[in-house]
């Protein structure tokens, strides 16, 4: 992999960090961004990351122009669908934790049970014994 190869790969990498959209579309802009980067870096064969932001901006650059481009309505929705994503891991996250510790609790009410039980059971062989 050449110098350039990886410094367009971490720049699209940035660039696909600071998308606020679905996956679908965030793969249509960086398939069209990664063509016009390749363009530019055959008829630049010296380029670099600096000469990669001057042609094209800061990562936060170009998802700034991007969110400019969409409706209130689609960023309403975008923003909703993060939302409600994070929202459901965490309800999850949450059941699985709560979860774990009923099961906990029944295992330690169970041994404390069991260690009262063989007690009892001692005692009641000394006394018969006795």
């Amino acid at each position: 992999m050449t110098k350039q190869t990886k410094q367009m790969r971490e720049y699209l990498k940035q660039v696909r960090c600071m998308l606020p959209c679905a996956a679908a579309f965030k793969k249509q802009i960086l398939v069209n961004l990664r063509n016009d980067i390749s363009g530019y870096m055959q008829e630049h064969p010296d380029a670099d990351m600096e000469n990669l932001v001057e042609a094209f901006g800061t990562p936060e650059q170009i998802a700034e122009a991007y969110i400019d481009t969409l409706s209130t309505t689609e960023l309403a929705m975008t923003i909703r669908k993060r939302t409600k994503l994070w929202r459901t891991i965490l309800v999850v996250s949450g059941a699985c934790v709560l979860a774990c510790v009923l099961i906990w609790g029944c295992a330690v009410i169970a041994a404390l049970q069991e260690v009262e039980n063989r007690g009892a059971l001692i005692i009641e062989t000394q006394i018969v014994e006795g």
